[in-house]
């Protein structure tokens, strides 16, 4: 446990205080112990991983294949749902299973509480968008393609089925607790739980949602803190029916208590930016010119549409509760595109004055 956890922990068991109080102050060691952030996931922690050379050649939830060129070079992506200027709607089956993370301490943090306000949140529900009436992930794909899809363009997750509560035991020597509202726990621990206890289960044409509650990752030490969500995908195995090569693929993200870190950043902030990037990206080889734009990120060469403008929140408000979806980043930005082909020619959405300029090119 690093330093500033363990000081927020001994001040919230001495001071008598006020809950709202207690978790400002939690917030407070959350954010000094890290910035929020959205990792891949690496070869050496999933070396199943899907490579590249297999586009075309996997089967698993219902994909496209396109490609953007720009500097005088191809560069090809997969994405799911179908080619956007031939129409029509993917539903993709989508499961959510909520976990409830026992620690050494006694604190427990249980994620069924937030599996309500999940399902009724722009994610799942449609809300108004200036492309329509639909969920949100679907909202920047039709943004994004706007000025050549088939107006009947969708992509959408279907209504999910709620798995039985999934209990873990995390080691002390894997987490760190503050003040009973928060804790963050060793991303490795946790990712090599899923993959050999929970993820077996699973169906390649499924999209599986694993969701915390307030409980963040860490990498290698507490101090490299705080990550939100990420999105996987691993090879199953060759399917003789398809004569392709199952690919399953998956999130994790963690619904936030409104406080633990910067406005905005709350609720459904990670499980969005995690739902677009995987429908941008579902096997994680979508290659792009790098970029540079949320400096915590570097130099990326990859099409994560939610990591340059982290934090950029666009409230929503539906079913009696104000939710905080990510703006996302549209394809043109990455494929330097001037002017932009997506929606009101931006590169953002919904609020497309996030980014009016392309990325700085940088080198890796």
């Amino acid at each position: 446990m690093s330093k500033v956890s363990v000081l927020v922990v001994a001040c919230l068991a001495a001071c008598s205080v006020e809950e709202a109080a207690q978790q400002s102050q939690t917030s407070s060691a959350l954010t000094q112990l890290g910035e929020p952030m959205f990792v891949e996931i690496t070869a050496a922690q999933n070396p199943q991983q899907p490579p590249g050379r297999l586009r075309g050649f996997i089967h698993s939830v219902n994909t496209f294949d396109a490609g953007f060129t720009t500097g005088g070079q191809f560069w090809p992506y997969t994405m799911v749902g179908t080619v956007p200027q031939l129409g029509g709607s993917t539903v993709v089956a989508t499961q959510v299973v909520p976990t409830r993370f026992h620690f050494a301490d006694g604190t427990v943090l249980d994620a069924n509480g937030s599996v309500k306000p999940t399902l009724d949140s722009p994610v799942f529900g449609s809300a108004s968008y200036s492309v329509g009436k639909t969920q949100f992930g679907d909202a920047v794909q039709r943004a994004t393609f706007w000025s050549s899809m088939n107006s009947n363009y969708h992509v959408l997750l279907g209504k999910p089925v709620v798995r039985p509560t999934w209990d873990l035991y995390v080691p002390a020597d894997k987490a760190f607790v503050v003040g009973g509202f928060a804790a963050g726990v060793d991303i490795d621990w946790f990712y090599n739980q899923v993959r050999t206890q929970l993820s077996p289960g699973w169906q390649v044409t499924t999209f599986p949602i694993v969701l915390s509650h307030n409980v963040v990752f860490y990498i290698g030490e507490p101090t490299q803190c705080c990550v939100l969500g990420f999105h996987d995908a691993y090879l199953a195995g060759l399917n003789p029916v398809y004569n392709k090569f199952d690919a399953q693929t998956w999130t994790w993200a963690s619904y936030l208590d409104p406080g633990l870190f910067p406005p905005g950043i709350e609720d459904v902030h990670a499980l969005s930016h995690e739902v677009s990037e995987w429908i941008n990206d579902p096997f994680g080889f979508n290659l792009v010119p790098p970029w540079q734009g949320n400096d915590a990120y570097g130099c990326s060469p990859v099409l994560e549409v939610g990591d340059p403008i982290v934090g950029s929140a666009y409230p929503i408000t539906m079913n009696g509760r104000t939710y905080h979806p990510q703006n996302e980043v549209m394809l043109p930005w990455f494929a330097r595109e001037s002017p932009s082909s997506a929606y009101a020619g931006a590169y953002t959405y919904p609020d497309t004055s996030v980014l009016t300029t392309l990325p700085n090119d940088c080198s890796l």
